[in-house]
């Protein structure tokens, strides 16, 4: 897997979870050219109220078990962290290594 920013080939697990990880909840469904479905609704709820966060939960949870199937999530928090900055705290473990992971995704 290539990295999306630098180019550069990543072979660590975990470090190919989390880019995909943010790839998955940063693309807006709808969007990617040839795979409408890809990605989740999460940016939908940037602009509005904080009491949809069993929504929020539900739309990442349903994108990473449908696009990531090397985890499995244990726990998400969520919180605007400011000027509308989305803060997604994802607790899993990868399968294949048993390893217990947390990675941080941002919608800057």
């Amino acid at each position: 897997m290539m990295h999306p920013e630098t180019g550069k080939y990543i072979d660590s697990p975990v470090e190919q979870v989390r880019v995909s990880l943010v790839d998955i909840l940063t693309t807006r469904k709808g969007t990617l050219v040839g795979n409408r479905e890809y990605g989740s609704e999460l940016l939908n709820f940037v602009d509005g109220p904080m009491n949809n966060k069993i929504d929020m939960h539900r739309v990442i949870l349903e994108a990473v078990d449908k696009y990531e199937p090397r985890i499995k999530i244990n726990s998400v928090e969520i919180e605007f962290v400011e000027n509308n900055v989305l803060q997604v705290v994802l607790r899993g473990m990868l399968l294949n290594t048993k390893e217990n992971v947390e990675f941080i995704v941002e919608n800057k």
